[in-house]
Formats: structure tokens, C-alpha cells, sequence
């Protein structure tokens, strides 16, 4: 199976890059224990731009053969995208390779500190909100505007 950080280039591979992204933060702000206002907040987001995600995937489908200039429209929207994803990768990235090195006994011996795996520095948590925020905005734009269509 190839990386899914590493997928891009078209509609589809933004989708599912979108897709792994958002339930990856869904998943790590839900195990974080004692969550937080500001945790929660970031796993419903992600929750509900994965589910704009999907829609947005499905209207492409179903426009593609009858309103082309639609889906072409939608698909373009999507690539404009990228941006958000390739910021939302590197604490993704960051969290996964302390997910990884949390596998070995001796990293576990060596890291009763970081025992809550690899948290997101604030600041990371904030530029994961505004990303979340912003693609939110853009993706219901772009499914509003269909609906004008």
C-alpha cells in the first residue's frame, strides 16, 4: 500500500489525502486523554470535513458525465486544497513517527515522559484549527455553489 501522505496530484488523490488527514487528527484528538474543549473541537471538525470530503467526492461523481463544466469547477476547488493538506501533514507526520518510535520496549523504557505519545504544541493546534477552519469554509462554499447550479 503506498504512504497516504505521500498521495496528490489529482481531485482524488486531495480526497483521500483530506480523508487519512482529518481522521487522523479525529483520531489522535479523541485519544488524548482529558480532553479538552480545544481537542474536542478539532476531532468535530475533522469529523465534519471528512464528511463534506466525501460529499464533495460524490458530487464530482455524479456531475462528471452530465455537467462537466461542473465537476471540472468542483475538481479545481479541490486541488486548491493542497495547501491546507500540506500543512496539516507535518504535525501528522510528526505524530506518527512518535507513534512508531512508542513500539519498540526500548524507546517505551527510554520515554515514560512522553507517555501520552507525541502531543501538538500549541501552536501546532492552533495551525491545525485555522487549517480546519479554512477548508471548512471552502468546501461548503464549493458544495453551496453547486446547489446554485
Amino acid at each position: 500500500m503506498s504512504d497516504p501522505l505521500s498521495i496528490t496530484g489529482s481531485a482524488v488523490g486531495v480526497i483521500s489525502l483530506g480523508l487519512y488527514l482529518c481522521g487522523e487528527i479525529a483520531r489522535y484528538a479523541q485519544n488524548v486523554q482529558g480532553q479538552t474543549d480545544d481537542m474536542q473541537y478539532l476531532a468535530t471538525k475533522a469529523t465534519n470535513i471528512r464528511s463534506l470530503l466525501k460529499n464533495l467526492r460524490e458530487l464530482i461523481d455524479e456531475t462528471k458525465n452530465d455537467l462537466p463544466d461542473v465537476a471540472e469547477d468542483l475538481e479545481s476547488k479541490v486541488l486548491g486544497l493542497q495547501l491546507y493538506l500540506d500543512r496539516l501533514k507535518r504535525p501528522i507526520e510528526k505524530y506518527e513517527q512518535a507513534q512508531a518510535a512508542t513500539k519498540s520496549v526500548r524507546a517505551r523504557a527510554r520515554s515514560t515522559l512522553n507517555k501520552a505519545i507525541y502531543h501538538f504544541k500549541k501552536e501546532e493546534l492552533f495551525e491545525v484549527r485555522d487549517c480546519l477552519q479554512s477548508m471548512e469554509i471552502d468546501l461548503t462554499a464549493a458544495l453551496d455553489v453547486t446547489r446554485v447550479t
